[in-house]
Parts: C-alpha cells; structure tokens; sequence
C-alpha cells in the first residue's frame, strides 16, 4: 500500500497536486478513517493507462515577441 506522500514521491509532484490526484475520480484510493491509502498494483494500472502513448502536438519554437502574436 501507498501513502500520498509515496505518490508525491513517485511522480515528482507537490503536495497540493498529490492530493488532487487521489481525489480524482478513477483513481484507486481507499480512505481508511483519515487517512488514505493507494493500492500499489491499482496504482501501477492508474499510471499505464494514464500514460497510453498519445499523439504528441506539432511544438513550434519561438524565436520573439513579435512571433507569438501573429
């Protein structure tokens, strides 16, 4: 089982944005009294289906100002 700070950990994330995660819905928290714990093979499942390899936007570099507003 996984804490919130095991998930902050693991993703690399804030605190505030941990907790927003595990109250998203989908995701396989299971509060016990105050506290929350994260299944460790839900959570495996969570993260591969969230990272699915997605078709990734055309990125276009930005040499100036004057670029980004024409």
């Amino acid at each position: 089982m996984l804490t919130v700070a095991d998930v902050q950990r693991i993703l690399r994330i804030g605190r505030c944005a941990a907790y927003e995660i595990v109250n998203t819905p989908g995701f396989p928290a299971k509060r016990i009294g105050r506290s929350i714990r994260i299944p460790r093979e839900g959570f495996e499942k969570w993260l591969n289906d969230c990272w699915v390899e997605k078709e990734k936007p055309e990125l276009k570099l930005v040499k100036n100002r004057k670029e980004m507003t024409s």
